[in-house]
């Protein structure tokens, strides 16, 4: 028994020489495939490996069922593989989106925070400047009174005075009057 292997890294492969279904392949393209034959030529068994580019598939050839089932399983192992890294690459979006909607909403957390914290402060610095400004205008309004008083005590003292002149002024008229008469009185008796 003689056991041939061959590899063909380029071109079409067809075991058309071959006689029997049994002597022909089925090269899927870009993958490894073995066939088994018995030939009289070779006096016996024999093994024929051939691996063929991608794209290229001879028609002609058809594959064994264990080649068949090897070929199955490679497509779903690399169908399994790239839904796998499909999966793992959409996995690694979403956590990094998820990692980049998290620290914008933080940021937009700090902030809020901050503004709020700064229209605090601003609401503060109002309330004491108007709290300072209600003291101020306390502290005139109390010194406007005080003067008021002050000016009220004037007034009075004024109208007492004034008063007081209105009285003498009368009693100076009525001085006047009767020295007037007296005069007049005098008048008329040395005449």
């Amino acid at each position: 028994m003689l056991a041939v292997r061959f590899v063909v890294l380029l071109g079409s492969v067809s075991l058309l020489g071959l006689t029997g279904a049994q002597n022909r392949v089925d090269v899927l393209a870009g993958q490894q495939c073995t066939q088994v034959c018995n030939t009289p030529a070779h006096g016996g068994a024999c093994s024929y490996t051939f691996l063929v580019p991608k794209g290229e598939r001879d028609p002609s050839c058809q594959s064994s069922p264990a080649a068949q089932s090897l070929a199955e399983i490679r497509r779903d192992v690399k169908k399994t593989s790239d839904k796998t890294n499909r999966l793992r690459h959409q996995f690694s979006r979403y956590r990094d989106d998820r990692e980049l909607w998290g620290e914008r909403m933080r940021q937009e957390l700090v902030n809020a925070t901050a503004r709020m914290e700064v229209s605090s402060l601003e609401r503060d610095v109002k309330m004491r400047n108007l709290e300072i400004q209600v003291i101020n205008q306390s502290l005139q309004l109390e010194r406007m009174r005080g003067k008021n008083r002050e000016l009220q005590e004037i007034v009075v003292a004024t109208e007492i005075e004034l008063s007081g002149l209105r009285a003498l002024r009368q009693t100076v008229e009525h001085l006047n009057a009767a020295v007037s008469s007296a005069r007049t009185q005098l008048n008329e008796m040395s005449q």
